[in-house]
């Protein structure tokens, strides 16, 4: 089967983006080691430290971790009698 004008263009295209994805990859993401310029904050000129309240941590419960009760997927038939063929086509 040949390929035709409308095929070899959308390839061409394809490639272009797949060669810029990897340009992408490679300059940017692959990029390990350099870390850009770090800012950190000025300290302020306030003195003395404020003291607030501390806050408290409420404890949370956990809820129990859910336990499967039934080994089938859940779009599959339920469990029970299924139905017998009648052999005659439904009207």
């Amino acid at each position: 089967m040949a390929l035709t004008e409308r095929d070899k263009r959308m390839l061409m295209i394809l490639g272009v983006v797949a060669a810029l994805a990897v340009v992408y990859l490679f300059l940017f993401v692959l990029r390990g080691g350099e870390g850009g310029e770090v800012v950190e904050p000025r300290p302020t000129e306030t003195g003395t430290p404020t003291v607030g309240p501390t806050p408290t941590e409420t404890p949370r419960t956990t809820s129990p971790p859910v336990v499967p009760t039934a080994a089938r997927a859940p779009s599959s038939l339920p469990p029970g009698p299924s139905p017998r063929p009648t052999g005659r086509p439904s009207a």
